[in-house]
């Protein structure tokens, strides 16, 4: 029974789960791994770096959260400055002064050695002779200040920024992996019990509302091994049976439980400008579900006349009396399509009868 189309679909679902919440449990791991620089200096701090270490090589400490003690400091009177303006007339509104430049002095083991450092800090924060921060690299407007520098060899073209929070990314990766992680086990759990007991299976539930699994199931096998069945894209229609695929689940319809049929347009605008349209056929059933089955105009088109084709007593097309019906006084609108359909079959025995 479980090696039929029902069954595969089942595995299909099962290994889409596994596979996505493996990832979703193993991303976490995988940057806490190959991040490790970054997270040792998240959890252990700043690390002290011998200033001939990174006067020797400054490229070899980019992105490292590192602390520096130097022998002396200098204002050099940059500032950072952030600038309100008008979007109509790009006059400029405001300024505030956000981060300032300093220069620290590094003093090498080696003669002439000495090198100077620039150090980003708040504005208003107070200028050491030390500081701790992320190594990035020159600006361009910082190069062009000072290229014409007598001195401009003996500055490190690499910068220590003390404004930004270094572990501000780190807390959101924690939380975001966090989350992920427990997810990601959940459904793991979720896979688990559904791989050792398959009545678990959101399949398999659903599959009961229309009689015991174990005999329905091998109807829709048959269906749908057979070659009368419109297939489009992810959907598959039998005679009595509407399928539509999805990543982690299958929606699963009677043909008969249809109710309602009809054909949407969705126009889309990008900043007031149109942008084209999206079609779907629209299919409600008498237990309130529904499905959103999209493609081109003439596929949706076509989709409608063959479910229509099966069931000929369901309301098809759209206004706002069936809308507001189909929410507000949806059991009578249910009672006429019932209705609808005895007489249809009422039509057709009396057909058969007369030809007898």
């Amino acid at each position: 029974m479980w090696q039929g189309f029902i069954g595969k679909e089942i595995q299909r679902t099962n290994r889409n789960l596994l596979l996505n919440n493996l990832g979703m449990v193993g991303i976490p791991l995988a940057i806490g791994i190959f991040g490790w620089s970054y997270w040792s200096g998240f959890f252990g701090g700043p690390k002290l770096v011998a200033n001939q270490d990174l006067i020797s090589d400054p490229s070899k400490y980019m992105g490292r959260y590192l602390k520096i003690v130097g022998s002396g400091y200098l204002e050099t009177g940059m500032q950072e400055i952030s600038q309100r303006k008008s979007k109509s007339t790009g006059e400029v509104k405001s300024e505030t002064v956000t981060a300032r430049l300093i220069a620290v002095k590094l003093s090498g083991d080696r003669a002439n050695s000495d090198r100077a450092i620039f150090v980003k800090l708040e504005n208003d924060a107070p200028a050491t002779n030390s500081a701790a921060g992320t190594i990035e690299s020159m600006s361009n407007f910082v190069e062009q200040e000072i290229k014409s520098l007598p001195d401009r060899d003996l500055i490190l073209p690499v910068i220590i920024n003390a404004k930004a929070d270094f572990r501000n990314p780190g807390y959101w990766g924690l939380a975001i992996g966090s989350i992920g992680g427990i997810i990601g086990a959940i459904n793991l759990s979720k896979w688990k019990q559904r791989q050792d007991n398959i009545n678990l299976h959101p399949i398999v539930k659903k599959l009961s509302q229309y009689g015991i699994p174990e005999m329905v199931i091998p109807e829709i096998d048959r269906e749908f091994d057979s070659q009368n069945i419109v297939v489009h894209q992810q959907t598959k229609i039998s005679n009595n049976w509407l399928i539509q695929k999805q990543s982690f689940d299958l929606e699963i319809k009677k043909i008969v439980d249809i109710v309602w049929i009809y054909f949407q347009v969705t126009k889309h605008r990008t900043n007031g400008i149109p942008t084209g349209k999206t079609f779907a056929t629209i299919c409600h059933d008498r237990h309130g579900g529904t499905v959103e089955i999209p493609g081109s105009e003439a596929e949706v088109m076509g989709l409608i006349e063959q479910i229509h084709t099966r069931v000929p007593w369901a309301i098809i097309g759209h206004t706002d009396e069936i809308k507001l019906a189909w929410e507000k006084d949806r059991a009578n609108l249910i009672s006429f399509v019932d209705e609808s359909r005895q007489n249809h079959e009422a039509g057709i025995n009396s057909d058969s009868l007369a030809r007898n």
